[in-house]
């Protein structure tokens, strides 16, 4: 296209093109300024620690709802934990439920979201152990 703007003129078109991208590219100025170590330590120490980097799951977690298709199978008590596709989709739904609270879960977090899983859902414990070996692996 630059070629039929600039016909017969390879320079031209170099030059068109050199400012064109000049213009696409953003100008971005910064400005950098010193800071005393005083200054540093009290706005670090001040800023805030985001809540979903360190939060605690509630006592009462509650269990999210599933995708229908899940959801249909725990409601008629099938064994859907048996098949990997829905295991994998249990396991994503429980992590996603758990990381609005916290970003790093603990181990005591997992073992509480499988819990409060078993709690809802019974059919779902293991029949050997702690009945939730299984379901938090």
């Amino acid at each position: 296209m630059v070629a039929h703007l600039f016909q017969g003129s390879f320079k031209k078109q170099l030059t068109f093109m050199q400012l064109v991208s000049k213009l696409k590219e953003p100008v971005i100025t910064l400005t950098l300024e010193n800071v005393t170590p005083e200054e540093w330590d009290q706005s670090t120490s001040s800023r805030p620690i985001p809540s979903s980097a360190c939060g605690e799951l509630p006592a009462g977690f509650n269990i999210p709802v599933f995708p229908r298709d899940v959801q249909a199978l725990l409601d008629n008590k099938q064994p859907c934990y048996k098949t990997p596709k829905y295991r994998n989709v249990i396991v994503r739904v429980l992590y996603e439920a758990v990381a609005q609270y916290t970003m790093y879960p603990t181990n005591a977090d997992y073992v509480q979201a499988v819990k409060s899983l078993i709690s809802k859902y019974p059919f779902l414990k293991d029949l050997e152990g702690n009945g939730y070996v299984s379901e938090y692996l």
